[in-house]
């Protein structure tokens, strides 16, 4: 009963044990689930002070016939696509294969063998779970209060659920950068897109290194100036929320703070308005730019006459570059000059 359970719990001194967890486990057989309260309270010679409170919730019907199928169908189609991604690494059988190149070994086929792999370890923990009767976990004493045996059945229960969250969140994760992939480096009308993407990646994440530095200083500047006085920026875990509400616009109760440290808040402000917003954001919009015309370039060069004349007598593995190609007028005037050809100043040294 509830009397016999709390009865230690409310014997208890401060000179017995200092701290102790509580749990009170509750079925709901009209959803097939047990509702487990925890407590953490520690005891103190004023009273008892609750330090952490915390809700589970722990499913206990069985899954159903057709969730089973969908798990066998989905790890099927998985190891299916894993040995499509094999046959165009292999080229066999050839008359299945119809790329001119075969696709080579890399990072991708790990992941599209990690995605099979997590799915069945997923169905192996669903199938471990298989809970037929609620009766075979949840076993009563005397007192009508759970077993040790039955709360080691249900802590076993929430470990699978722990675990199958991460497998679904892994799985989530890899579904999406395949899809990335294909998005943007499988079908043939996104090769300029690939190869911009490919060119952008390392000045954008640069830029979005410079820009967390910067935000980390800032950082560091409101936890020097304010550690002492303002209890949300006490830790280095509620800094790091404040300075990401600033990052985005939403700080509240500004006020307060500028008043404290007029000086250095207008300071740290300025530069950080200076740096962020003059500087790295728009260093960020004229790399995009910049590729995106070049992109353009790549993609439309071969409807004008000059570049597809150029572009005649060129192998199918050599690409064209058309910036390469044309001539070059200088803004001081002169006769103007192939790119491949070396300046006159050079010449005369």
């Amino acid at each position: 009963s509830l009397d016999a359970s709390i009865a230690t719990l409310l014997a208890n001194t401060p000179w017995d044990t200092s701290a102790a967890v509580y749990l009170a486990f509750f079925y709901a057989p009209d959803v097939s689930s047990v509702y487990v309260f925890q407590m953490l309270y520690e005891e103190t010679l004023s009273g008892r002070l609750i330090t952490s409170v915390r809700y589970v919730v722990i499913a206990l019907e069985p899954p159903r016939a057709y969730e089973y199928a969908l798990w066998v169908f989905t790890v099927l189609l998985a190891i299916a696509v894993f040995a499509m991604e094999v046959r165009r690494i292999m080229g066999c059988p050839e008359k299945c294969t119809f790329e001119q190149q075969p696709e080579k070994f890399s990072g991708w086929t790990l992941i599209f063998l990690f995605l099979p792999v997590l799915i069945f370890t997923g169905f192996l923990i669903s199938s471990t779970r298989t809970v037929s009767n609620a009766e075979k976990i949840l076993e009563m004493d005397s007192h009508s209060m759970i077993t040790r045996k039955a709360v080691s059945r249900v802590h076993h229960l929430y470990k699978l659920d722990y675990w199958m969250d991460r497998v679904k969140l892994a799985v989530l994760v890899v579904q999406n950068v395949l899809f990335i992939r294909y998005a943007l480096m499988y079908f043939p009308f996104v090769h300029f897109l690939t190869k911009m993407v490919v060119k952008i990646a390392k000045p954008l994440f640069f830029t979005l290194m410079f820009l967390i530095t910067s935000w980390m200083v800032c950082g560091v500047f409101f936890y020097v100036m304010y550690c002492q006085m303002e209890s949300r920026f006490a830790d280095v875990p509620n800094t790091l929320m404040e300075t990401v509400l600033v990052a985005q616009g939403g700080l509240t109760g500004w006020q307060p703070l500028a008043e404290i440290h007029p000086g250095l808040w207008t300071v740290v402000f300025f530069l950080g308005f200076v740096v962020v917003t003059l500087i790295l954001q728009n260093v960020t919009l004229a790399v995009m730019l910049s590729h995106k015309k070049e992109m353009d370039l790549q993609a439309n060069y071969s409807f004008h006459p000059f570049w597809a004349q150029a572009a005649v007598g060129k192998s199918q593995h050599q690409e064209l570059n058309p910036s390469t190609f044309g001539w070059i007028f200088e803004e001081t005037g002169g006769d103007p000059q192939k790119p491949n050809e070396p300046q006159q100043e050079d010449k005369d040294k």
